[in-house]
């Protein structure tokens, strides 16, 4: 039998911002909870939703960052986690990548 990487259903979740444009990690937190105390399966950030032209280097980092590291909701230990790491311009895709894994 073929194991499968992929099980259920991932959820794509938008980016929060405030009204400064600046991303809104807690409220960002707040739908992951909500998604996972709903029984979603995985959850993927930064790009399905549009992100990926929208977004700029440092605040794709920090969305990553976020959802790996907060203390209270470290997705990845509770749910499989999909980066989305797309982008318009080569450039920023390959220097994205590297940095957000740190």
């Amino acid at each position: 039998m073929k194991k499968t990487i992929f099980k259920g259903a991932g959820v794509a979740i938008v980016t929060p911002m405030h009204p400064d444009g600046s991303v809104n990690v807690e409220r960002l937190g707040e739908l992951i909870d909500w998604q996972i105390a709903n029984h979603t399966d995985s959850i993927i950030i930064c790009g399905t939703t549009g992100e990926s032209s929208t977004l700029d280097n440092e605040e794709h980092i920090h969305c990553i960052r976020a959802a790996v590291k907060l203390p209270t909701r470290s997705c990845w230990r509770r749910k499989p986690l999909t980066v989305a790491q797309t982008a318009c311009c080569w450039l920023r895709l390959i220097t994205t990548k590297p940095r957000s894994a740190d």
